[in-house]
């Protein structure tokens, strides 16, 4: 039975994508960044694990960045911090930070999951999805199309674990 991993149920739990193309410059005081879509049919007492990836460009001195992201449950306006942590981030450089963060909302009803992230830097010159483009070899095609296409923006995986 192909489901029988996720303890005693036969439903697929529930799994999005969801991606940020907006070119973000962050400052010095605390940036909101996406607010992506709610995600509903989460089951009540599954958890929820978040990862993503934010490509990041500094094309100032070395400095440093904060990512917090926030979820709400059930398209409430009470955001939770999920602080995540700091990047820091030398001059001329083009990378991304990645996490993967597991939680139990405690949630009793079946819910749903908003999720969206603030950025700060400690001055000025770092920038988000912004670090695409570039020259390739001429031998291959760029794969630019539908979702390969958004592989070098900030993208959210929200999932459903049952416990």
């Amino acid at each position: 039975m192909p489901y029988a991993l996720y303890a005693n149920t036969t439903r697929i739990p529930v799994s999005n994508v969801q991606t940020d193309q907006q070119n973000r410059s962050v400052s010095t005081s605390w940036n909101l960044g996406p607010t992506f879509n709610t995600i509903n049919g989460f089951t009540a007492g599954s958890l929820v694990k978040i990862s993503y990836l934010i490509p990041i460009r500094n094309v100032g001195s070395p400095q440093t960045l904060d990512i917090e992201p926030q979820i709400s449950f059930d398209g409430g306006t009470n955001w939770n911090s999920l602080r995540s942590g700091r990047q820091s981030i030398n001059n001329g450089y083009f990378g991304s930070y990645t996490n993967t963060l597991l939680i139990d909302p405690q949630q009793t009803s079946d819910f749903s999951v908003s999720m969206r992230f603030y950025y700060y830097s400690n001055s000025s010159g770092i920038f988000i999805n912004q670090g695409a483009s570039g020259s390739v070899s001429g031998t291959a095609p760029v794969v630019m199309s539908g979702t390969n296409g958004l592989q070098h923006f900030t993208k959210v995986i929200v999932e459903e674990v049952f416990q």
